[in-house]
């Protein structure tokens, strides 16, 4: 198939790179084009909710994170749970929520019971509210073996969330260490424990973390950028341009 394309855009340096010396395309027909969102705010409404909170029933003083995407394999979700089951011998106290849907679903809600998270985790399914998740909760946690450049850490950046993720293919171009959140290997659930932990227990550093996130991805990410570069990219390929 990429034999017959004139160009191809990749999302991501890794994937670039990849593109270049694993499937050997010319570089003359790559793109990088980084993924871009709407920076458009939710409703004052829906900014403001705490509705998640009440929905799991937590009190104000634990912390909640949030991680939004498929639930396949390569999002290696155990490494997060069992972060998760790390966190109470750091003296942290937190619930974390997981929105989405796939394959993996029901092994990982066994998962989660058989690591004693039951009352610590809770696995939402899809939800068509992510705006409000992500205004409920404190920090955005990824745990992926493998990434492009993730929507999921762009949202949560522009909704002024703090970043726990791992640095893999994009993450480490989107997310800047002690700037916008925090990378750490992946597989490494001690590692990740380490950043949650690390983040909550300094509300002040998370709100800075969160507003330069927000920051970086109205410079950077933007859909009018992607959308521009796209536009490029054509009038290139008509020779108009």
């Amino acid at each position: 198939m990429s034999s017959q394309c004139r160009n191809i855009v990749c999302v991501s340096s890794s994937a670039y790179n990849a593109a270049r010396m694993q499937d050997r395309i010319p570089e003359h027909r790559l793109r990088l084009i980084y993924n871009g969102i709407s920076l458009a705010k939710p409703d004052a409404q829906s900014a403001a909710s705490k509705g998640l909170r009440e929905e799991l029933h937590l009190n104000q003083r634990g912390g909640l994170f949030i991680s939004v995407g498929r639930l396949s394999a390569e999002k290696d979700l155990p490494t997060m749970i069992r972060a998760m089951a790390l966190l109470p011998a750091k003296g942290a106290r937190a619930h974390l929520a997981i929105a989405g849907d796939g394959p993996e679903r029901i092994p990982l809600q066994e998962f989660v019971l058989s690591q004693g998270q039951g009352e610590h985790i809770t696995i939402l399914g899809s939800r068509m509210d992510v705006p409000a998740l992500l205004a409920s909760a404190d920090v955005f946690i990824q745990s992926s073996l493998t990434e492009g450049t993730s929507i999921a850490i762009l949202e949560a950046m522009a909704a002024g969330l703090p970043v726990a993720a791992t640095a893999v293919g994009g993450n480490v171009e989107v997310v800047v260490p002690e700037e916008t959140g925090l990378l750490v290997p992946p597989s490494d659930p001690s590692a990740l424990a380490g950043a949650m932990s690390a983040l909550l227990d300094n509300p002040g550093r998370c709100r800075a973390l969160g507003e330069a996130g927000a920051r970086r991805v109205a410079q950077h990410f933007s859909l009018e950028a992607m959308a521009g570069a796209y536009a490029l990219l054509y009038r290139e390929a008509l020779g108009l341009g």
